[in-house]
């Protein structure tokens, strides 16, 4: 290992075989754990800050993430059946069983304003995405090689996949038969929720006329005797 110190001894530049450090913080390249094109860089897995970094990445986002979706779910005060009485949400789990509980057009509004809507609505769109990223990199110590801002980082790419594969699981939780059809579209899980609340009602009303007319039968025979 080799330390290199530069003339007003502000900068310290640690150099070994796999990764540079600056000033404490490990220099990576912004597509080090994903590609531009969203797959796993497979180029750096042999290095060990590679399975370090991503294990570290994926603790970080799931506190997070998880977080700021029942904190959500929390303000609007979501809710799930646990025996025969309602709690509030405290988990991601608790909102996935708030949908599988009741899965009116109303609730799934919320649902989704908890796992997909917030993160992905306004003009700050993926904002909360690179917030989290600069969260990261000050606690784990880590700094980019490249500080083009028009580039986003394998980090935010990272914290984005991960926000997706939290909405798919609580969805997935929500609607284990897939009814609703699970997806990160919020106009087509809408269509098919509407689909099945129509269903619904014609069975209601189904129902209804067939009790009614049991009654009627069983007026009929009462008469007769």
């Amino acid at each position: 290992m080799e330390e290199v110190t530069n003339i007003d001894e502000v900068t310290n530049v640690t150099n070994n075989e796999e990764n540079d450090v600056i000033d404490g913080k490990q220099l990576i390249s912004k597509d080090f754990l994903i590609t531009k094109g969203q797959k796993k860089n497979k180029q750096n897995e042999t290095n060990p800050l590679f399975d370090k970094m991503h294990n570290q990445l994926k603790e970080f986002c799931n506190h997070k993430i998880q977080l700021m979706m029942v904190m959500k779910a929390q303000e609007l005060s979501l809710q799930f059946k646990s025996g025969k009485k309602y709690c509030h949400v405290n988990t991601t789990k608790d909102i996935g069983m708030s949908l599988r509980h009741d899965s009116s057009k109303e609730n799934l509004d919320d649902v989704l304003t908890c796992i997909k809507g917030q993160f992905e609505s306004g003009a700050s769109r993926f904002q909360w995405a690179k917030t989290l990223e600069n969260e990261f990199m000050e606690d784990y110590n880590y700094m980019y090689q490249d500080d083009n801002r028009k580039i986003k980082g394998c980090i935010e790419r990272f914290i984005v996949r991960r926000r997706q594969e939290v909405f798919k699981s609580v969805l997935r939780r929500g609607d284990p038969t897939n009814k609703l059809g699970v997806t990160n579209n919020k106009d087509h899980v809408l269509h098919n929720i509407q689909n099945n609340d129509e269903l619904r009602q014609k069975n209601e009303q189904i129902a209804t006329l067939k009790k009614n007319l049991d009654n009627t039968m069983r007026s009929k025979v009462s008469m007769m005797r």
